[in-house]
């Protein structure tokens, strides 16, 4: 197996512009939100090509849903045209072929259009931005929110309750919404 090490800070990534293209990797069973790390196997030929694309330069894709995971290789019409900026922290090439990512969502997308499908799709691709907002009635809501997560998560046997301890330390009602 050969590892390409390199753990960029996100920070980092923020701070910079974010580009209007952006080569896209469609997702199977996965929605990737703003500020989730999350390891990806990549095996598509499409898929290798775009992790290859970014992974000399800034280490941003789009990554994209595909609208029905049956699909084996998904045309440009075939993905959500909602995503999220990715920024890849760690790739691993599997010797089988493929790779195995690890990504953390920067934050949201709107595919504005794709402007190439091979040998890998790429988009130009316009950011959405969070409203800001605050008030009595939006932290009453959060409020709410967390007490119904917490019921949630007393009740289930897969979540740790380290999970509440996470939601409790969020102050931005977007990213409360994402981790929910």
């Amino acid at each position: 197996m050969e590892e390409d090490k390199f753990i960029p800070e996100p920070e980092d990534a923020r701070s910079e512009p974010m580009p209007d293209r952006l080569p896209v990797l469609a997702l199977r069973n996965l929605v990737l939100f703003p500020n989730m790390v999350v390891p990806i196997h990549v095996s598509r030929e499409k898929s290798v090509a775009a992790i290859d694309a970014v992974f000399s330069g800034r280490k941003l894709i789009g990554l994209v849903t595909q609208r029905n995971e049956q699909v084996e290789e998904p045309a440009s019409g075939d993905l959500f045209t909602v995503g999220t900026i990715g920024l890849i922290l760690r790739k691993l090439v599997l010797p089988e072929g493929g790779a195995r990512i690890l990504v953390q969502g920067l934050s949201r997308i709107i595919i504005k259009k794709f402007v190439r499908e091979d040998p890998y799709f790429e988009a130009e691709i316009e950011p959405v931005t969070d409203r800001k907002t605050d008030g009595l009635k939006v932290q009453a809501l959060m409020r709410s929110c967390l007490e119904q997560f917490k019921e949630f998560v007393n009740l289930s046997r897969s979540l740790p309750t380290e999970i509440l301890v996470a939601a409790n330390n969020v102050r931005e009602p977007a990213m409360l919404a994402d981790l929910l």
